[in-house]
């Protein structure tokens, strides 16, 4: 997530916005995925899940370590260009 009104950027896995004006970065959609040996949360479409190599939005969360990772088509970051369009793709880790 990103607010509008700052530069700040949070992870928001399986949770709300802080702020209604918040704007996704990256989302997943899908299937909620458990994996025991990863100990890792994973979220995707099924065919991602079972071919991780597939395009598409994912996201994992390793709760023992509170860190996030996430692939996929980025939103716009709440940047207003007028008649530029970014399509933007991604991997972000964060912790």
């Amino acid at each position: 997530m990103v607010a509008p009104d700052t530069n700040g950027i949070y992870t928001a896995f399986l949770s709300k916005k802080f702020r209604k004006l918040d704007q996704e970065v990256l989302t997943a959609t899908g299937f909620l995925f458990y994996d025991r040996n990863a100990r890792e949360y994973r979220i995707a479409s099924k065919e991602k899940l079972n071919e991780p190599t597939l395009a598409g939005n994912y996201i994992s969360l390793k709760a023992d370590a509170c860190s996030i990772y996430g692939e996929g088509k980025m939103g716009g970051l709440g940047l207003d260009l007028g008649q530029v369009k970014i399509n933007a793709l991604e991997m972000l880790p964060m912790t």
